[in-house]
């Protein structure tokens, strides 16, 4: 068994301890490391301060850890949440070196409680709020006191996820599950889980979205394409800054014109006139973020007006409807560009018994060269219905099927179809695998699209297929 010893001074390659005996020796500090218990020997006696006893048995020793020095005493965290100070005269007895258990607490202290009883809190498991040591101070009306300050986690199985909001040369601030947002001291962070770890995002993800993402948390993007007469650029531009206000609208007049706080106009080559010598020009007006909500459908609809009113625009088969969905997935989720792979193969097998049936013939099959087919493909490049590229740009799967409409109802039950069939296939992609839909009806049923939705997509079939 490791003798007890008093570790009197360290050198580079060597440590002197203080035998049982009284006598002193000089140790090789490999050997000393391998064979002798890294702890001091207790005095002969006992110091009894403000609920503080000195080991008189150093096989009492218990683990602490170290908050902070000050000139005349050391405060440290005892394993049962309570914090004592220790007189730094009686502290050279204790250990601070680091604990090979799984407790992550470091150092060696006895304490023997006589006089104020330590509330002891009990141990948090990592999807609970992390626990926090409770100072004295004027108490709440409820008769608790503030929490105030920090205690870490007792276990290493205890961890609690956390993320970093803001860093600082002493301390770490973070955010807990609970929303609520406290200070760590940084030599203490390792114990606790960070951001950008898969542990975190996992926890982020059932914290923030316990049932999976919704239609509601969707993000969204649409890319009108439309001709319209040049001449009357400089009156549309003017409306739209009264519809929207000028910092909500730019003008580029360029191709790669999007933003993603500004309705932006741009030329678009690939749509063009039918008509030749008619004076129009093809054009592309992409939105800003929008959420799947009225007002976001008052305001497409009125843009939609100025496009025709103002602009005099129409749209004819060179022109398209993109729209892109994003934060219907975790993105950081080690999965999610396998499902990715997957949702793309799924769309091209749904094209010709869904999707197809809700579109205008020209956008059917691999009849437009800017909107190929999905089906039996493994190329993703960007001219396919489905666009993977814009993952990488704005973090959004865009859906470039959609024929050219300047109809509010078009654009948006095209919208909500999208949201809720990426939702519905990211959360729990089974859903398809077990059942895979082949018919409108079936498929409405299992994305759960609205009523409003299935009744104007019956309308819009039979038009579309008679």
């Amino acid at each position: 068994m490791p003798n007890y010893i008093r570790i009197t001074s360290r050198g580079r390659h060597n440590v002197r301890v203080l035998l049982e005996d009284g006598t002193t020796r000089v140790l090789p500090t490999a050997d000393f490391e391998a064979n002798w218990n890294q702890v001091q020997v207790a005095p002969p006696f006992e110091y009894d301060e403000n609920n503080y006893v000195n080991p008189s048995n150093p096989e009492h020793r218990v683990y602490i850890r170290v908050l902070r020095r000050a000139r005349f005493n050391t405060t440290v965290s005892l394993p049962n949440g309570a914090v004592v100070k220790i007189p730094n005269q009686y502290f050279s007895t204790w250990t601070q070196g680091v604990d090979t258990s799984d407790t992550p607490l470091c150092g060696a202290y006895t304490r023997e409680t006589t006089r104020r009883p330590q509330r002891v809190l009990e141990t948090n498991t990592p999807t609970e709020e992390p626990a926090l040591r409770r100072r004295r101070g004027r108490p709440r009306r409820d008769g608790s006191t503030e929490p105030r300050g920090f205690q870490n986690p007792v276990n290493q199985a205890d961890r609690i996820y956390v993320r970093v909001v803001r860093n600082g040369s002493v301390h770490t601030s973070v955010l807990l599950q609970d929303g609520t947002t406290i200070k760590i001291p940084n030599q203490y962070l390792n114990t606790w889980l960070r951001l950008g770890t898969t542990d975190y995002n996992m926890w982020y993800e059932s914290y923030a979205y316990p049932n999976g993402r919704s239609l509601e948390d969707c993000t969204f993007g649409v890319e009108i394409e439309f001709i319209a007469d040049r001449n009357l650029i400089s009156d549309f531009c003017t409306a739209m800054d009264a519809l929207v206000g000028s910092d909500r609208f730019q003008c580029p007049l360029r191709y790669g014109h999007s933003s993603k706080v500004k309705w932006s106009l741009g030329i678009d080559n690939s749509v063009q006139s039918t008509q030749p010598n008619s004076g129009k020009s093809g054009f592309e007006l992409a939105s800003p973020i929008l959420k799947f909500n009225e007002e976001t459908k008052n305001e497409l609809k009125n843009v939609l007006k100025l496009i025709t009113s103002v602009f005099q625009g129409e749209v004819n088969k060179t022109c398209g409807t993109h729209v892109h969905v994003g934060n219907f997935a975790n993105r950081l989720s080690l999965s999610f560009q396998s499902k990715v792979q997957s949702f793309r193969n799924l769309y091209g097998d749904l094209e010709r018994t869904v999707f197809d049936a809700l579109v205008s013939k020209s956008r059917r099959g691999s009849s437009n060269r800017y909107c190929q087919s999905c089906y039996g493909t493994s190329d993703s490049s960007r001219y396919f219905k489905i666009n993977t590229k814009k993952l990488d740009v704005f973090g959004t799967l865009e859906n470039r099927q959609h024929q050219g409409t300047l109809n509010i109802n078009k654009i948006w039950y095209w919208m909500e179809l999208n949201g809720r069939f990426m939702t519905t296939y990211f959360n729990n992609p089974s859903r398809f695998a077990s059942d895979t839909p082949h018919s409108l009806v079936s498929f409405f049923n299992v994305i759960n699209l609205s009523q409003e939705a299935r009744e104007f997509y019956f309308t819009r079939t039979r038009e579309l297929n008679d």
